[in-house]
């Protein structure tokens, strides 16, 4: 049942995203567009900071990693568009990779200072090359064209980026059910506790030694292993 109403508000989510642009005006449209691009950035820092607790002062880094790799092969290079786009993720996933086999093994404080120190680095690597554009960055990219169909209005880049928005939803989701994050989240509650031994009186009257021990799943409990005094 409860499968059944997650699937039915995938189904409406679909809707609006294929409704918004012919009900809204124009210029919400155009922030509408803007929403979907950072919405996916969004849904992976939701997944890393809420599901698996580690906190992720960087995430822009990796996004624009993404958007000056397909930047670059689109303008200097004349990479067809899809191609850079599937490169560009690439190159991203591949920097995440490199980056994240190190600092996963920090934790607290520590990886927040570290992924905005990559954040910083990375913005500084963009505004002061000039391979890069400098502070103007990259100009002259062209818009999307398929089938002979270029997208040149709001509406359009809309319904361009709302499938990869829903499949982003769809990812999410099944990681959350999954519980593929939760393998990093960091453990902060100890197995066990230390177990102590205290005197006590039981319900019978005799007094006994009592060790009492916990566990990060059960409650606390008792055993007596004395005998009346």
């Amino acid at each position: 049942m409860a499968r059944g109403r997650e699937w039915i508000g995938f189904a409406v989510f679909a809707v609006l995203l294929t409704a918004f642009p012919l009900v809204a005006p124009e210029s919400i449209v155009d922030i509408g567009v803007y929403a979907l691009i950072y919405g996916i950035a969004a849904l992976g820092l939701s997944l890393l900071m809420g599901l698996a607790g580690q906190v992720n002062l960087g995430q822009a880094a990796f996004f624009a990693i993404g958007a000056y790799t397909q930047g670059m092969l689109v303008t200097r290079y004349g990479v067809a568009l899809p191609v850079a786009a599937v490169a560009a993720v690439a190159f991203a996933m591949l920097a995440a990779l490199l980056v994240g086999l190190p600092l996963l093994r920090l934790r607290g404080h520590y990886l927040a200072l570290a992924t905005l120190g990559l954040g910083i680095i990375v913005t500084v690597a963009a505004t002061e090359s000039d391979y890069l554009g400098a502070t103007s960055g990259i100009y002259g990219i062209a818009k999307p064209e398929f089938g002979g169909r270029r997208y040149d209005s709001a509406a359009e880049f809309f319904w361009l980026l709302a499938p990869v928005m829903f499949l982003a939803v769809l990812f999410a989701r099944n990681v959350v059910g999954g519980g593929s994050a939760a393998r990093w989240a960091p453990s902060t509650t100890p197995r066990w506790r230390p177990s102590a031994s205290v005197p006590t009186r039981s319900a019978c009257g005799c007094r006994c030694s009592c060790s009492r021990r916990a566990t990060a799943a059960s409650p606390a409990w008792r055993t007596c292993t004395g005998s009346a005094w």
